[in-house]
This record gives structure tokens, C-alpha cells and sequence, in this order.
């Protein structure tokens, strides 16, 4: 009888939510399952017009045959096995016949798919070999000839029924589908085969619609059928279509397989010995990265030529397939122009943060080499770009209905395989079935359940519930009551919501806009070239990177393929600052432009690689628990990215832009204020950002920052430099990596203004700690002029004297709350010992107490700065085991930061 209120409310959901699943399997609707290529088996029979490439390839193997002469051509492990791959490709090779304009089996080959109707044929490609075993010189691999066995049994555990409720549809992959006026006996065969078994599986239960769910190539042939029928027939007979990991415009993958071959990895197959068989592939050219997708973006790149999705008919001159242009001109191009929305629900359902082929780099050796790969994200086959196709392509659609749900880490095929993703699946398709229980539509979805990683990227109506994308992966709701039908479970769904949403709003509301300031390296930086940019090689020349926009801007930080050495050259050059004595200040390397995107949103923080997010995840992490709780970019989170190679100069000196850079934080910050309701801004910075932001405060007036700024939050902040940074301009430094050369990106870091503005300060580090020490020398931060000049960089001691020094001097106190936050107990360098070799090579280390980079001298540096000002309040708040770099993604950390912005935020009436 205690239980009451809120905890009445969620019991009676819980029990309603139970009462519903228990209801669930007597309310299943017809599923069908489509395969992607090569995702079921395929059966073969050959003729007396067969002719065999070999011996070893007539038509006694294999040996194992039905009575019927039919045998299972794939997959069999016997194609691990080199003279039998090429067997293997002959007897699956295509034709394309002028005469008939369409494809066909090599002459003598009859083929066959076998278990039309159910999901035998799908749950694993040998049923005799679940798990395939081959050896190499090195170790034994195995690979699972599993396909949908782990979605299968899923289903199954719900109710469903292989053959009642529950239903396979396997087709010859090898054959696509073509454009109007164009025959397609095999493919147009299966859209009829596939039609005549929807409408089986709906009549066999009582007239319900059906469940699409397809995998990769299968969600074009679905989506095909659907808009080659009438919609009196899609309203009839489909419920929903969900399409798991779908290249809606194709694959940078098949760019690879055409040109040179592919074999997933097997070590025993040469991929020349399969590449005219993937060439003969219809479906192979429907996959080819689709124009209206990919745009301009180059997916292939040669010593003379780079090539995008326009220009696909030369590249398929230019590798030696010329058979293949007039097809894909034909019969293919008409399908990839457009993706005409069903106007019957679809979810997509896909994996990201897994390097998938984006761009491939060939050498002289051609086409008939493997090539070199730069990769982006996506599932690890389909591109990013083409998986969110559907988003672009049907944004204005009214009547079409979408949901997309990324699974971080999925691949594209353990996105039906593990068991993570399976039960996301599973939940989907459980939804679908709670709509038919209660009305149309009436809640979509259970809203207590849903996955924190998942983001929705559509606005759903749920009856009277409508949930909206936010942009963030928390849904935001809006409800309305006025529908007198919503009521019992509807009700209790949105009484509970709106409490939820009552809370989130009242926290929401009383949040600071708040302003993240990243230290060096920590944004995304873009750069251009003119007409004056001068090469140091010919791979460096204007033409790489071939990934461009179209006013010829390219990511410069962070590009991974930086740490291949030729590469690292350029991107090295391009990144080069220059002091100009005569304007007494830096300038970019001649011929380069560069930008900072994103100004503003916190975009460009989140992650230093668009496509590899998990690798390069920089701020990612601390947003995303900023958006926990509550804040939401562009309102009241934003971002303030910076030119980080550039610094401050001391009094009388320009300093052009790092002084753009504090205007426009400025002005960020004003606007952010103003735009919530002239609240002060908590400033969040990271290393060297918050050197930024303390001179950004000590040079406005003091009733500024009592107007504009309500704290002060400085994580790993290097106030007096850190030893690293001697390592840097000495020797060169590569955080690692172990691919660069240190010295090829020595120069570039000596070029930088901001490394000479980490030097250790000679107020925090003093004279007696040794920074470095050679066989004739040692160096302290007074001895920094001798140290440049000793490593062979006398062009940097004028600006460090004149520019840099008088900012080392003095760290002066803002009179605003200020909260530093470091990590200790990581060891961190101290001194640096050079033997007769010298400065060209790596030191010998001896290490101290800080955060990995900075040394707990300079971490601690403002506790003794500002003992004495009464007008200072400080707060120190120190994280052991965390580094400088884990400070904004350990959760831990993360969580001792949240807990600091959250107290900030608690006493915002009282100031």
C-alpha cells in the first residue's frame, strides 16, 4: 500500500508492459527475411554444353552430387583451395548478352536456389561446415559459414514459425535488377516470386501485412518491389520494411572488388583468380558508389588519374573491363539516379565506427596489385554516406514514414550476428507488433526502453505523443492531450512521460550556457590551396588529397593518412608557420589557406576524424555527458575551435589570429549569454585552450567578466609549459605513432607559434630544475635563447624573446571563479638526456609526477600564483591515474567534471 505516486505509475506500466509481451506472439505479423549477396546458398548443375577451364574442373567435381547432377555451388570451403577457386569462379561466372540485353549463366551452367519460402537456406551458406577451418604457414583461421542462424533463433524465441509466420526469401545474387525498357528474367523473376509470397504469408494469417526485413543488397531489390506496385497493394499487404545495413548508393568496397579482386581476407585465394567472375556480377555494378550519393568525392586514386562516382565508364575503361560500360550506362545508371521513396514505414538499421574502404591508392604496379587504403567510417563494407542515404533522399517526403538506428561497433554482418544488435532488431520488430494490439500507431515504441546509444533521426507520431528528433542522442517530447481515445496504457505512458519531461525541463532551464575551448590539436583545421602553393614532391602536389569540396577545402587536422611517411611530408609542409620579421608575426606556409569549421557548435571537437570517430574521439565523450544533462548544442552548449599553431603575442606586438580568435570567443560568448536570457557563461577549457582563455579575460574590463562570466573551468591546463615541448622543438614528436618519422614533422612543430608559447616558463620551472642535458650542456628554463640556438633554431629566439617571454612573466588573476582540474600520478618527462649522437635523436627520459604531458609544477602553478589575491577564488580538484588526454573521456573523470559544472550550475541564484 506504500507504493504510490510516481512509483504507482511505473508499476502499473511495468505490469501492462508485461501483460502486452505475453500477448505479443498471438499478434505476430508475417515476416519474410531477404537476404543480402551472397547470403544464402546457391545451386548448381552442369550440362553437356559445359566446357571446363581445366582438368581439374570438368564436370566429375565435385564429386558430391544429388541424384539430379545438383550440387552446392556456394559457398563451398573447397574455394579457399587455389585450383578450385577457379573452378569455382567459371561455374559462377555472368555473361551479358548485347543480342538479348541481359545477363546469363556461363554456357553449360544451370543454377538453382533452393528453400525458396523458407529461412533454411539462410541461417547458414555449407550445412555441413557451420564453422570453416583452413591453415596457413603461420596459424589455423577459421570462419563461420553462419549467416541469419543468430536472427532465426532470435525471431523464433518470439513466436515466430519457420514456414506459418516466419519465411525466407533466397534469390541468385550474382543477378541484378535493370532500369525500365531493359529485360531482367532472373532478377524481375524473384520481385514476382517475392510478390506471390508476401501475399501467401499475409492471407495464411488472416489477412495481416507483412514485416520486410532485408540485408544489404536485399533492401534495393525490396525497395524495388515496393515502388514497382501500386500503393493499394503496399497499403495491403506490407506492415513495415526494415532494412539492416542497406548500400542504398552503393560501396566503395565494389570500386575495390572490380578493380583488383577481393576475397574477405581468405590468405588461400589470389584475388585475380576471382575477379572476373565479380566483374561478370550484375549486382555487383548496381553496388558501385552511385553519383547521386557520393558526389564528387574520389574513390580511387592512380598515379594519372583520380576517379569519383561520375566517373565510374572511365574507370571501368581504364581497369580493363570496358565489357562492363554499356550495362551500367544502360541498365544500372537509371536505378542509382533515384531512390523513390515507398510511402510505407521503413527503419534502417546499420553499424558505424568500424573503418570501412573510402578511398583506394594504386601505384605504379596497376590494378592487378592490391591497393593502399585510406578508410572512413561506416560498417566495415558500406560507406557512412550511403548507409544515411535514405535521411538526404526522403528528408521532404511527407508521407514517407522513416526511422535509422546506428549500432556503434557493428559491422555489417554481426549486425544480424551479435547478440547486442540482434536483440535492437528484435525490439524493432517487437514494436511493430505493440502498434497492432492497441490502434495504428499508437505508441511506437516502449519510451522507458530505448538504448542511450542510439539516435533517432526522424519525428514519429505516436497518437498523441510525438516524439522529436533533437539532434542529440536524447529525444526530446512533446505531448497533447487532447484526444479523448488516449487513455488506460496511452495514458499512463504519457503521465510518466511528462514527468520524466517535467524534471528535464526544470534542470534544463536553470543551466548556464556553457562554452568548450579545446587545447592543441583538439579541433578539426581545414586548408586550401592556391596558385602559389609550391609542392616539396609531385604526391604533394595540389591534387592530393583527392577528397575535396567543391570549392577545393580538405580536412588538414586530422588526416590519418598523415602517419604514412610520403604523406607526412606534405601534410607537414602544410601545416609549416612562418615568422615574417617585417610584419612581426606568423603566416601560413605560401599557397595555403586555412579555416576552422564549425565555430560555434561543438562539432568539430567531438572527434578529429568525421569517419573514424571511435579512433580520433577527442571531446566526444564530455559532451555527451554534458548533453545527459541537459544542455544541447547550439542553445546552450557551444563550441569555440581555434587555429591551434598560432599563439598570443605580448603587448605591442600583432598577433592577427590568435587575436581574431579571443574577438570571436568573445563575441561567442556575449551571444551565448544573451540568447539565454543574459545568463553568465561557464567557460570549459583543455590545455593549452586555457592559456586562451585566461588572456581572453585579463585583457576585457573587470565589469565585463562580471556581467559575461560565470566560471572559469580549466582542465589539464599547462600554465607554465611543460617539458614535452622541449622534446618537440629538439628531436621532433609524434605522440607514438609509430609509422612517422619524428624528424619529418620536426621543422612543422618548431614552426608552430603556440610550442614556443609551452616552453617551461622560468617562473614556474625555475633555475634549478634541469630541463635537458647534453654531453656539454644542461638547460633550464632560463637557458631557453641558448637551447634554440644549440638545436639548430635561432630563428625562433627573437619572437620567444620579444613576443613569448613577457606572456611568461606574469599569470595574472581574472577575478572570476576558477576551477582547475589535472590529473596526477602518470609519470611525465622531467629531463631529457642527449648522449655524442644529439638532438637528432630520440632522448633517454627521465620521468616525473603530472598528467602524462605536463608536469605537476606547471599543473599547480596558480595555487602559488594566487595565494595572496583575495579576489581569487580557486579551486583545485585533483584526478589521480587520469592523463592529460583521458581527463575528458575516462568516465570517472568525466563524471568528477560533470559533478563540478553541476555545482556551478546549483548556486546560479545566488549570483
Amino acid at each position: 500500500m506504500e507504493m504510490k505516486g510516481l512509483g504507482l505509475i511505473m508499476g502499473m506500466v511495468s505490469m501492462a508492459v508485461m501483460w502486452y509481451e505475453c500477448q505479443a506472439s498471438s499478434n505476430l505479423h508475417p515476416l519474410i527475411l531477404v537476404p543480402g549477396s551472397g547470403g544464402n546458398q546457391l545451386e548448381a548443375r552442369l550440362t553437356d554444353g559445359y566446357k571446363p577451364s581445366s582438368l581439374l574442373c570438368s564436370r566429375s567435381y565435385p564429386p558430391f552430387k544429388d541424384k539430379e547432377g545438383w550440387f552446392r555451388l556456394w559457398f563451398r570451403p573447397a574455394l579457399l583451395v587455389s585450383p578450385f577457386t577457379q573452378c569455382f569462379a567459371d561455374r559462377m561466372m555472368l555473361y551479358y548478352d548485347p543480342q538479348l540485353d541481359d545477363y546469363v549463366n556461363t554456357p553449360g551452367v544451370e543454377t538453382r536456389v533452393p528453400s525458396f519460402g523458407s529461412t533454411r537456406s539462410l541461417l547458414y551458406l555449407d550445412p555441413h561446415l557451420k564453422l570453416v577451418k583452413y591453415s596457413t604457414v603461420q596459424k589455423e583461421c577459421s570462419t563461420h559459414s553462419t549467416y541469419m542462424g543468430a536472427l532465426v533463433k532470435a525471431l523464433e524465441h518470439m513466436g515466430y514459425v519457420d514456414g506459418k509466420t516466419l519465411f525466407g526469401a533466397p534469390y541468385d545474387f550474382r543477378y541484378g535488377l535493370a532500369a525500365d525498357g531493359h529485360p531482367s528474367r532472373v532478377g524481375s523473376k524473384f520481385l514476382e516470386d517475392l510478390k506471390d509470397l508476401i501475399e501467401k504469408a499475409s492471407t495464411s494469417n488472416g489477412g495481416k501485412p507483412v514485416i520486410l526485413v532485408s540485408h544489404s543488397l536485399g533492401g534495393l531489390f525490396v525497395l524495388q518491389l515496393l515502388n514497382r506496385n501500386p500503393p493499394s497493394w503496399r497499403q495491403k499487404f506490407i506492415k513495415h520494411f526494415v532494412a539492416l545495413a542497406t548500400p542504398w548508393g552503393g560501396a566503395v568496397q565494389e570500386v575495390h572488388n572490380l578493380a583488383s579482386g577481393y576475397t574477405l581476407g581468405a590468405p588461400l585465394v589470389d584475388p585475380l583468380l576471382v575477379r572476373g567472375q565479380q566483374r561478370s556480377s550484375e549486382s555487383n555494378l548496381w553496388l558501385i558508389p552511385s553519383p547521386k550519393v557520393f558526389g564528387a568525392q574520389p574513390f580511387a586514386v592512380t598515379l594519372n588519374a583520380t576517379y569519383t562516382a561520375n566517373d565510374v565508364v572511365q574507370f571501368l575503361n581504364d581497369i580493363g573491363f570496358s565489357g562492363g560500360i554499356h550495362p551500367y550506362q544502360s541498365r544500372i545508371v537509371p536505378l542509382l539516379e533515384r531512390l523513390p521513396a515507398p510511402a510505407v514505414p521503413v527503419t534502417c538499421i546499420f553499424g558505424s565506427g568500424v573503418k570501412t574502404a573510402e578511398t583506394l591508392f594504386y601505384d605504379e604496379s596497376g590494378f592487378d596489385k592490391q591497393p593502399e587504403i585510406v578508410y572512413g567510417d561506416g560498417d566495415g563494407t558500406v560507406n557512412m554516406v550511403s548507409l544515411e542515404a535514405l535521411q538526404l533522399e526522403w528528408a521532404d517526403q511527407q508521407n514517407q514514414p522513416l526511422k535509422t538506428i546506428r549500432i556503434e561497433g557493428a559491422s555489417h554482418i554481426s549486425i544480424f550476428q551479435d547478440e547486442k544488435a540482434v536483440n535492437r532488431i528484435v525490439k524493432e520488430i517487437s514494436a511493430k507488433l505493440v502498434n497492432e494490439s492497441t490502434r495504428e500507431g499508437e505508441i511506437n515504441s516502449l519510451l522507458f526502453n530505448q538504448p542511450r546509444r542510439e539516435v533517432l533521426h526522424h519525428t514519429v507520431v505516436c497518437g498523441d505523443v510525438r516524439i522529436a528528433d533533437s539532434g542529440s542522442e536524447s529525444p526530446r517530447f512533446q505531448f497533447s492531450l487532447q484526444n479523448p481515445k488516449m487513455k488506460g496504457l496511452g495514458l499512463i505512458f504519457a503521465m510518466v512521460s511528462m514527468a520524466v519531461m517535467w524534471y528535464t525541463c526544470q534542470a534544463s532551464s536553470n543551466l548556464h550556457p556553457l562554452i568548450l575551448v579545446p587545447g592543441s590539436g583538439g579541433n578539426q583545421l581545414e586548408a586550401r590551396l592556391t596558385d602559389g602553393y609550391k609542392p616539396s614532391s609531385l604526391l604533394c602536389s595540389r591534387l592530393y588529397p583527392p577528397l575535396k569540396d567543391k570549392e577545393g577545402w580538405f580536412r588538414l587536422w586530422f588526416d590519418p593518412a598523415q602517419v604514412v611517411g610520403p604523406f607526412t611530408q606534405c601534410f607537414a609542409q602544410r601545416m609549416m608557420l612562418y615568422y615574417d620579421p617585417q610584419l612581426d608575426d606568423y603566416v601560413n606556409t605560401p599557397g595555403v589557406e586555412t579555416r576552422v569549421p564549425s565555430f560555434g557548435s561543438t562539432r568539430s571537437l567531438l572527434h578529429l576524424d568525421p569517419h573514424l570517430k571511435r579512433i580520433t574521439a577527442y571531446m566526444g565523450p564530455l559532451v555527451k555527458s554534458l548533453e545527459q544533462m541537459g544542455y544541447v548544442d547550439g542553445e546552450t552548449l557551444f563550441g569555440a575551435p581555434y587555429d591551434f599553431r598560432y599563439g598570443l603575442a605580448a603587448d605591442g606586438h600583432p598577433s592577427r589570429v590568435g587575436s581574431k580568435f579571443l574577438e570571436d570567443l568573445k563575441d561567442l560568448i556575449e551571444k551565448a549569454s544573451t540568447s539565454n536570457g543574459g545568463k553568465p557563461v561557464i567557460l570549459v577549457s583543455h590545455s593549452l585552450g586555457g592559456l586562451f582563455v585566461l588572456q581572453l579575460l585579463n585583457r576585457n574590463p573587470p565589469a565585463w567578466r562580471q556581467k559575461f562570466i560565470k566560471h572559469f573551468v580549466a582542465l589539464s591546463a599547462p600554465w607554465g609549459g611543460a617539458v614535452q615541448e622541449v622534446h618537440t622543438l629538439a628531436s621532433g614528436y609524434t605522440l607514438g605513432v609509430p609509422l612517422v618519422d619524428p624528424l619529418l614533422v620536426r621543422e612543422q612543430q618548431r614552426s608552430s607559434e603556440s610550442n614556443l608559447w609551452l616552453m617551461p616558463s622560468p617562473k614556474v620551472f625555475g633555475a634549478k630544475q634541469p630541463l635537458v642535458v647534453t654531453l656539454n650542456a644542461t638547460y633550464t628554463a632560463y637557458d631557453i635563447v641558448q637551447f634554440l640556438n644549440d638545436i639548430g633554431f635561432p630563428e625562433g629566439i627573437h619572437p620567444y624573446q620579444s613576443r613569448t617571454v613577457p606572456l611568461l612573466e606574469q599569470l595574472p588573476a581574472p577575478e572570476v571563479p576558477v576551477t582547475c582540474i589535472i590529473g596526477s600520478g602518470v609519470r611525465t618527462e622531467e629531463t631529457l638526456f642527449y648522449d655524442e649522437s644529439g638532438f637528432d635523436r630520440q632522448p633517454e627520459i627521465v620521468y616525473g609526477d603530472g598528467d602524462g604531458t605536463v608536469n605537476m609544477v606547471s599543473l599547480l602553478a596558480l595555487e602559488s600564483e594566487w595565494a595572496d589575491q583575495q579576489n581569487q577564488s580557486l579551486k583545485m580538484v585533483t584526478i589521480e591515474g587520469a592523463s592529460h588526454t583521458s581527463i575528458i573521456k575516462d568516465e570517472n573523470a568525466l563524471n568528477r567534471i560533470v559533478e563540478e559544472i553541476s555545482g556551478i550550475n546549483s548556486y546560479a541564484y545566488s549570483s
